[in-house]
């Protein structure tokens, strides 16, 4: 799959919401624009693509799928795992401990369901989002590897018709849109742009591009004009998924043009850079100030003249932000990269050599 370096700076876009939303709790960044959507959309694009381009390549042969699979889920899991077990061991070992008994569904990638059942917020409970995605990974690539490409569209729209029919009928609670059928709305939305651009559907991209732009202006004149939502937030995270979609879709179909409107923003080399980094970004931005606060305020009272610790938030803010940018470089360049650099072991066309070798051996004994 080639590299877009637009999409990269839709995940930098996402993890600077996503930050604004838990340290500037009173803007209530939830009421206007979702970042977490963004990033399923983005995730239910991308995953979905791969998975495509692979399949075709194995021209539908089970053994060539089975491949696909394993390489998908080992290549994903050195993206994934290590960040995220090296945080949650280290807070579970030496952190404040408030979700000390939900480890196991930390662990198992269950923390979303967790969280629900104990109605509570904690130092790393943002991980919910990733657990969704662990069990979007787990279900999704067995549907699209190994079910016939006729049957594919309508399983997504179905995807996406459930997750609206469960927000319908499931008891009003606050807790409610971490539950994964919820999330299936932006999921479905990317692997339905990924089916479009696949299949070479122009003709009805070019529909869909007028529809969900028109959409989109509409939700972004929404958002300028300051209108919150209803209090359940779905439906921001529905508009949220659409802008997203058509996003992607314009970064997509613009990847060759360098001059498309506002390539000097997506293409922007910080904002890549950032979009690299998101991760861990995402990761650690929610832990960092339980223990930051801790000693900050102590350390800028005695270094700073009183004029300037005594604006103890914007100081805060800015410090947090240096460390986290810092925090997160050092992580996609000493943690991070080092384990993307094993995918090489993985590789989805050695894979599928390997298997044809397997075979060729065999029909020769």
């Amino acid at each position: 799959m080639k590299y877009i370096r637009g999409l990269d700076s839709i995940r930098a876009i996402a993890a600077v919401i996503v930050v604004f939303h838990h340290w500037f709790p009173e803007l209530h960044v939830e009421n206007y624009i979702d970042g977490v959507a963004i990033f399923f959309v983005l995730s239910g694009y991308l995953i979905t693509n791969i998975l495509f381009q692979n399949k075709k390549e194995c021209a539908g042969e089970f053994t060539g799928n089975l491949s696909v699979f394993k390489s998908f889920f080992f290549r994903r899991a050195l993206r994934i795992f290590p960040l995220y077990y090296i945080v949650v061991l280290v807070v579970f070992l030496i952190g404040h401990k408030s979700q000390a008994n939900g480890f196991m569904y930390y662990l198992t990638y269950a923390s979303n369901f967790y969280i629900y059942r104990e109605q509570q917020w904690g130092e790393f409970t943002h991980l919910w989002s990733l657990a969704v995605e662990e069990q979007f990974y787990f279900v999704w690539p067995w549907i699209i590897l190994f079910i016939r490409n006729r049957y594919i569209l309508p399983i997504i729209l179905f995807f996406i018709s459930f997750s609206i029919t469960f927000e319908l009928v499931i008891p009003t609670n606050p807790y409610k849109f971490i539950l994964t059928p919820l999330c299936f709305f932006a999921l479905g939305l990317g692997a339905l742009l990924s089916w479009l651009v696949h299949f070479n559907y122009e003709k009805l991209i070019a529909h869909i591009r007028l529809i969900v732009f028109a959409g989109s202006l509409l939700m972004v004149f929404l958002f300028l004009k300051r209108v919150q939502f209803s209090a359940s937030n779905f439906d921001v995270f529905v508009c949220s998924s659409i802008i997203t979609f058509y996003l992607v879709l314009y970064i997509v179909l613009n990847k060759e043009n360098e001059q498309f409107i506002f390539s000097n923003i997506l293409n922007n080399s910080l904002m890549v850079k950032l979009g690299k980094m998101s991760y861990g970004i995402y990761v650690f931005h929610h832990v960092l100030p339980y223990y930051t606060y801790d000693f900050l305020p102590q350390l800028n009272a005695f270094f700073f003249p009183e004029f300037i610790s005594q604006r103890a938030r914007t100081l805060l803010t800015i410090e947090n932000f240096a460390i986290l940018i810092i925090i997160s470089s050092l992580s996609w360049q000493f943690v991070e990269q080092p384990f993307l650099k094993l995918k090489e072991r993985f590789n989805y066309r050695n894979d599928r050599r390997q298997t044809l070798n397997v075979r060729v051996k065999e029909a020769v004994v």
